[in-house]
């Protein structure tokens, strides 16, 4: 059994906190955002990036998002069809145009499909660690890297992130592997969020 603490095991860093109900302000705004990544809208994606990294709040960015490490996009929660939108792709894409990172290798891709996590009325019902990791492949095309980042769109509870993690690190034993998810999930409002 996979068990994780997602903090502690999995360190990650998210940029926006994502609050899927409400109609605040703080809501639509990430409403919005959470419509341009899952649309993989690379150009929209990078100045929400920009405006960011323009802040002074991105304390320790830099232990996840820098010159020498490599992204490595986490699949969609289904195999990836021709021409479909993968948002992990497009912001590790977007992170590479801004020239922040060395490189971006799509190495893990969905097998079989799982279901998806948004839709499922609470954790209870959400695919388990296991189902994940049981669905994703991972094509070893690298050599062992200092640091790899798996990258999401959106981190509700860590899932896919661990199970990625998991392939990851059975090849890549010696690489730090750690998360950057553009938003993290919320149920209410708890800090400011502005575009």
């Amino acid at each position: 059994m996979l068990t994780w603490n997602l903090t502690a095991d999995l360190p990650y860093y998210s940029f926006y906190n994502y609050f899927r109900w409400g109609a605040s302000k703080h809501s639509e705004n990430s409403q919005a955002l959470t419509a341009h990544v899952k649309a993989a809208r690379t150009p929209k994606i990078k100045r929400y990036i920009e405006i960011c990294l323009d802040r002074a709040e991105c304390t320790g960015l830099d232990q996840f998002i820098n010159p020498d490490c490599t992204l490595v996009p986490v699949p969609r929660s289904s195999p990836l069809m021709s021409n479909s939108p993968w948002p992990a792709r497009a912001i590790s894409e977007a992170f590479l145009q801004l020239g922040l990172i060395k490189e971006v290798i799509p190495c893990l891709a969905r097998i079989a499909k799982v279901n998806k996590a948004a839709f499922q009325a609470g954790a209870e019902s959400r695919p388990l660690v296991k189902n994940h990791y049981d669905t994703i492949q991972l094509t070893p095309n690298l050599d062992e890297p200092n640091l790899i980042i798996l990258v999401d769109d959106i981190v509700t509870q860590g899932r896919t992130l661990y199970a990625c993690k998991q392939r990851m690190q059975e090849i890549y034993t010696k690489t730090d592997i750690r998360c950057f998810t553009l938003l993290r999930a919320c149920s209410k409002i708890i800090s400011e969020f502005s575009i």
